[in-house]
């Protein structure tokens, strides 16, 4: 299938980019892949945030890192920090890392897998979401309806539905798995030059990467770690999440040992961060962040940024609404597949996967089209289906189990905040 411009780009108007989470501990080193770029001069960087002591540490602390590159500003107010901007690039955490440990511990403790993106952990944030999302489209319309918005709030591929389905048409997910997974593939292989060469296809970390003919054979000989069975099977080889897909009991019993564990780590590392943030500590700062790759920054959200403004075009697996291209699909389901950046706007590839794996894909797209329903409206009818298609919640029995995490005090106050008639927006037939 041919496709040409999905969306069009933007006009030669002053580069602004809003930082949505931009007290985030992570910032910093976002801020300094930007202040190295060319086009930095000029570029104006607007920092938005919940807590207005975290970003007045993190606009004091990030002055030495931009120095006379950047112009940084912080905007408490939301309506100020988009207003007219070129790019929003949202990394809001809602409900903090407490809500996301929950989204990790508790669906293992009710036999299900624990994960902020898939199964009923993605649910969770994808709920206490909705009410922000609401209001960040009404605000986009208001103050920058040309604006593109970079989303990497996780489950990027509800987060960025919800979005569409508000009025929002530029968004793109953004994700470094695709390529870190592609690139693992092609050093695999022995040709780590090849990753760009490998077709992709999938939707929230579960897809199929194919890989270039002259690699096949180098795939087809590794026994030792069973993608040779899949490769001659699926003629693609399937991302670690698809294969958890397939069998999600061997997952939940090596999440039953440790739960939350890799979020317990990273909360001890941001509270190191917050803490050298706080104090000015730039040496400090280096050797914790130095525990804790950030591949997204430079692999998804650096490119996209330079492609928009018109630096330098990019080639990146991003997702995109399915917009009718896959006719058993919602149109506004978010799948993931390479595409051109450019100023002009994006340009997806076509899909050439494999009939089979495409198939694969779709059928789960269904899946996530009902976690989507049950997100943003969790009536009984769709969470007793939602439980009989999702093989990462099939642990839980009664419905009741996933209403309990919806319920629980962590996510309430983040749904609260408007009514349910507006907290989510009613899927488009």
């Amino acid at each position: 299938m041919e496709f040409g411009l999905l969306y069009q780009g933007m006009s030669k108007s002053p580069k602004v980019i809003t930082i949505l989470g931009g007290s985030s501990v992570w910032t910093p080193q976002l801020l300094r892949f930007l202040s190295k770029l060319d086009i930095a001069p000029g570029l104006q960087i607007r920092l938005h945030g919940r807590s207005r002591t975290h970003l007045d540490e993190m606009a004091s602390f990030a002055k030495n890192i931009v120095k006379k590159h950047l112009e940084l500003g912080v905007f408490p107010r939301i309506e100020e920090a988009i207003r007219g901007s070129n790019i929003i690039l949202c990394q809001v955490r809602i409900g903090g890392w407490r809500a996301r440990l929950n989204d990790e511990k508790l669906p293992i403790k009710l036999g299900g897998v624990g994960d902020e993106s898939l199964g009923a952990g993605g649910i969770r944030a994808a709920n206490r979401s909705w009410p922000f999302v609401q209001k960040l489209a009404r605000l986009v319309h208001k103050f920058a309806p040309d604006t593109w918005i970079l989303n990497l709030t996780n489950p990027c591929d509800l987060i960025g539905r919800a979005l569409r389905e508000a009025g929002c048409s530029r968004v793109i997910g953004l994700c470094e798995h695709p390529q870190v997974f592609m690139q693992h593939l092609a050093a695999k292989a022995g040709h780590p030059e090849a990753a760009g060469k490998f077709e992709f296809f999938g939707i929230m970390h579960v897809g199929w990467a194919k890989p270039p003919a002259e690699l096949e054979g180098s795939f087809l000989s590794d026994l030792q770690s069973g993608l040779s069975g899949w490769l001659q099977n699926w003629q693609a080889l399937p991302t670690p999440w698809r294969v958890h897909l397939s069998d999600p009991g061997s997952l939940m019993r090596t999440q039953r040992c440790s739960p939350g564990h890799r979020t317990a780590f990273l909360m001890k590392l941001v509270d190191g961060l917050r803490r050298s943030i706080r104090n000015g500590d730039f040496h400090e700062y280096r050797t914790v962040v130095a525990k804790r790759d950030l591949p997204w920054f430079p692999m998804a959200v650096i490119p996209a940024i330079r492609a928009l403004l018109g630096d330098k075009p990019a080639r990146l697996v991003v997702g995109l609404a399915n917009d009718h291209r896959f006719p058993g699909l919602h149109p506004n389901v978010q799948v993931e597949g390479w595409a051109i950046l450019n100023e002009c706007g994006v340009h997806p590839e076509p899909f050439n996967i494999g009939q089979r794996c495409v198939e694969d894909i779709l059928q789960f797209g269904q899946t996530r089209d009902i976690a989507y329903s049950v997100a943003g409206h969790p009536d009984s009818e769709s969470l007793e289906l939602y439980l009989r298609v999702d093989p990462f919640v099939h642990g839980f029995s009664p419905r009741k189990d996933i209403q309990k995490l919806l319920e629980l005090k962590d996510n309430r106050p983040f749904r609260k905040r408007e009514s349910s008639r507006q907290s989510a927006p009613r899927r488009k037939e």
